[in-house]
């Protein structure tokens, strides 16, 4: 499924395009569904971290085996990644939550 998402559909015609032009043929791609191009994954990071509205100084918590990539992308916005374990349905258990 990712990688439906990250590939061009061989159907699209490769040729230079404007930003604009990029990313109204991924949303075409994606059925409508809205698109946003990023220069790189980093940005990209940040893009996800500004609309999931983290800010500096806010705590997120992030499973312990997360990738490096998000522990860097929660630290780049200045915020403080808190390990917590997540259940299999991404819940924190009782037992650890903070508020318990």
């Amino acid at each position: 499924m990712m990688a439906d998402l990250l590939t061009l559909p061989s159907a699209a015609r490769r040729r230079s395009a404007s930003a604009q032009a990029a990313t109204a043929g991924w949303s075409a791609a994606l059925g409508g569904l809205p698109a946003v191009l990023a220069p790189s994954a980093a940005a990209a990071r940040r893009a996800v971290m500004a609309a999931a509205g983290v800010r500096p100084g806010d705590s997120v918590e992030v499973p312990p085996n997360a990738d490096r990539a998000l522990v860097e992308a929660v630290a780049d916005v200045g915020a403080r990644p808190r390990f917590r374990p997540f259940g299999p349905d991404l819940t924190v258990p009782r037992s650890s939550a903070p508020w318990a």
